[in-house]
């Protein structure tokens, strides 16, 4: 009777036990740094490190962070007496074990173990401000790459995963900052770098996309790009300017991604692994100084228009793509100044094309598959710019349009392409693509093609 009591005992004992222990999750275990831009031309951001360090040291995942000014470094932890005794954040192999001992009580875990961690990260990296004027990216990210190997070190090698769980450690790099470096290899005071920025769409224009990809074969070629193979990266705040950095336009903006998504896929992040990331953070009083140079922007800025003459079709009959950009799942443009630049050189294109063909044209709108694949949605944004057309002078009685949404083509006329993985997750520098309204010349191949396309879509 004894021998079962004991027995139902130490069963009870290892029940409780087992309940109270801190589980950790995999799927969120990874070695991970995080870039923060903290100078007087951005933003102030609301970095999560309260809830980095939370999940990170639950999960037996490891941060560091990286500061943006122009000498980047790791954000260390001095004594007054001893100096340098550590990384921000940073666990080592020890940390894990002693992490792994306390979890049998979650209480007591969380007492002696994750909120004193938590506590002194979050205390070390309010207090930390860059020592440099300037602001150098690409460095940045070189210096959280190296980082990562050391952050995730001490995941793999402490044991404390299970067998097989090492090989499932992500590698991640969260940047948050305006990406308008001015230091460094990458450095818009530069004239080069400027003419890229501040000139016409890049996704469209195959002058600039060529100027793009020399200078980043340039880089390559010196040996200035970071191996970030196998690396995630997160990206806030792209352009997210502040005061006394003018705001940058839409187009801007739009140039400055494409710019910094060429660089990371060439230093070998793939399309599915960059993720740009707005903000919604209003400007605020910073309590820290870094005084980066404001790059001047130009007085005039330059308009999208097409390599043709307006008096000419392409083969296909398109007299011109406008690829402006909406609000998500809405017709509102996203910014209305160079919607509006844009709007009114097509305008001028259309009525001198008008002018000496005097043929109908028809708008055609299309989708990412982010959007759903919304026809009517698609049918809204072709509408609206039809209509501000209109407003601009353009002939009311010439135009028409339709929404084909994000269509798959099964002709050699294409309208969309394949803005998805093999994993099914959305590539958005290819999803832009797709987000566009045609005019085209209502009699041509693609004109017909397109009315074709909308009759059976509506059938």
């Amino acid at each position: 009777m004894k021998n079962k009591i004991y027995i139902l005992v130490v069963i009870i004992f290892i029940f409780v036990l087992s309940a109270c222990t801190v589980k950790y999750d995999i799927t969120k275990t990874s070695a991970k740094v995080i870039i923060v831009g903290r100078h007087d031309n951005s933003v102030d951001f609301d970095i999560p490190v309260e809830e980095t360090a939370i999940d990170g040291y639950t999960n037996y995942g490891n941060v560091a962070f990286v500061i943006v000014d122009g000498t980047p470094e790791v954000m260390k932890n001095y004594d007054e007496n001893i100096g340098y005794i550590g990384v921000v954040g940073y666990n080592d192999i020890n940390d894990f074990l002693d992490s792994e001992k306390h979890r049998k009580s979650e209480e007591f875990w969380e007492k002696k173990r994750l909120n004193p961690y938590v506590e002194d990260t979050k205390k070390l990296f309010d207090a930390y401000e860059p020592n440099d004027d300037e602001t150098d990216v690409l460095q940045a990210i070189k210096v959280a790459q190296s980082m990562l190997s050391t952050v995730e070190e001490p995941i793999k090698e402490s044991g404390v995963l299970k067998e097989g769980e090492e090989k499932l450690v992500k590698k991640e790099i969260i940047i948050y900052e305006t990406g308008l470096s001015t230091s460094g290899v990458v450095n818009f005071q530069d004239r080069e770098w400027q003419d890229l920025l501040f000139g016409k769409d890049i996704l469209k224009d195959e002058t600039q996309k060529k100027k793009l990809k020399e200078k980043i074969n340039e880089m390559v070629d010196n040996y200035e790009l970071p191996d970030l193979k196998d690396v995630i990266i997160e990206w806030y705040g792209m352009g997210a300017v502040d005061k006394p950095q003018d705001k940058l336009s839409g187009l801007m903006v739009h140039n400055l991604e494409y710019i910094w998504e060429s660089i990371l896929t060439a230093s070998g992040v793939k399309d599915k692994d960059i993720q740009m990331r707005d903000i919604h953070s209003e400007p605020s009083e910073k309590d820290f100084e870094c005084n980066v140079t404001v790059i001047e922007l130009p007085k005039e800025i330059p308009v999208e228009s097409t390599e043709e003459s307006v008096e000419e079709t392409k083969e296909d009959g398109t007299i011109e793509i406008i690829t402006i950009e909406f609000e998500n799942e809405t017709d509102d443009y996203k910014d209305e100044v160079t919607a509006n630049l844009n709007l009114t050189e097509s305008a001028n294109n259309l009525m001198k094309y008008n002018g000496n063909n005097d043929k109908k044209n028809i708008l055609v709108g299309t989708t990412s598959s982010h959007d759903g694949g919304s026809v009517a949605l698609s049918e809204e944004r072709a509408k609206k710019v039809m209509n501000d057309l209109i407003a601009k002078g353009v002939d009311g009685s010439l135009l028409s349009f339709v929404g084909l949404g994000y269509y798959s083509s099964q002709s050699d006329i294409t309208w969309c392409i394949n803005d998805k993985d093999s994993n099914n997750n959305l590539i958005e520098v290819k999803a832009r693509e797709n987000r566009k309204v045609w005019i085209i010349d209502a009699n041509s191949p693609r004109g017909k093609d397109a009315c074709k396309i909308a009759e059976e879509i509506h059938r």
